[in-house]
């Protein structure tokens, strides 16, 4: 697999994900789900998906001129750990939000006060996100051919 066709995996991943959870945070406003708070919530949104964006979005600029024909192949063992690590911390986002009806019945927290709470381990998983995708879409992983 070329280094270029890996990235657009991982963005393909990232910004299809991030769609789909926007589209619930859009649905949660209209809803009232956020009570006044509706801008603390986007924070949070924006605070877990949007570095990363930008990451990959910034990466994709400076490398705008390479061709996917003359891109270096990718160890395929990188691609994979920052595909999985994505995956997971996205998922996590996921089961965050979609937690929230259970976590107002169970421990009587509402959605905002679920979603402050979440910072605490999704900040470790932001950062293992963060450096595993840098690296990826910043320095090559190509493969020494002999």
């Amino acid at each position: 697999m070329t280094k270029i066709a890996a990235q657009k995996r991982l963005t393909a991943l990232w910004f299809i994900s991030s769609a789909l959870l926007a589209v619930l945070f859009i649905a949660f406003t209209v809803l009232n789900r956020f009570g006044a708070h509706d801008t603390e919530a986007w924070q949070w949104y924006s605070q877990n998906t949007v570095p990363t964006l930008t990451l990959i979005v910034g990466s994709f600029y400076a490398a705008s001129t390479q061709e996917e024909a003359t891109s270096p192949p990718v160890d395929i063992f990188h691609y994979r750990v920052c595909y999985y690590i994505s995956l997971f911390y996205l998922l996590a986002l996921f089961a965050t939000v979609l937690a929230a009806p259970f976590a107002q019945n169970i421990a009587q927290l509402t959605m905002l006060e679920l979603l402050n709470n979440s910072k605490i381990y999704l900040t470790v998983f932001q950062g293992l996100v963060s450096y595993s995708l840098g690296v990826f879409f910043v320095k090559s992983v190509a493969l020494k051919q002999n």
